[in-house]
């Protein structure tokens, strides 16, 4: 996925074709929310999105919390506020699975494991 696709994908959901020029604004609001929440986390910076730097790590990785992130950040332009928990939700179940992993990854080489030992046979 790209920017662009992204984009689409947004104003699909919302099925709203007016929202051409606003929803990059959601996008960006969406970046600095998530550079918030994942700053601690040890992951590489977010790139902002744009025409010229289409993708980043995290959308070649994990479009799915751009998509729902934006999602929340659209709900109060759009004065659709009962979305925002279904919206928050799905991204908070997608920040856990990326936390999940990473530290999964990171855990698998460094927690040394003893041998199993067999007995009676």
């Amino acid at each position: 996925m790209d920017y662009q696709q992204l984009q689409a994908d947004i104003a699909n959901e919302l099925n709203r074709s007016d929202l051409a020029g606003d929803i990059p604004s959601f996008i960006r609001r969406a970046e600095n929310s998530l550079r918030r929440d994942i700053r601690l986390q040890d992951y590489p910076p977010i790139t902002r999105l744009s025409d010229d730097e289409p993708t980043n790590w995290l959308l070649e990785d994990w479009d799915d919390i751009y998509f729902y992130a934006a999602l929340v950040e659209s709900a109060p332009f759009l004065k659709e506020d009962e979305r925002i928990p279904v919206w928050r939700t799905e991204l908070d179940r997608r920040l856990e699975e990326m936390h999940l992993k990473k530290w999964n990854q990171a855990w698998r080489y460094e927690i040394p494991t003893r041998p199993r030992r067999v007995y009676g046979g």
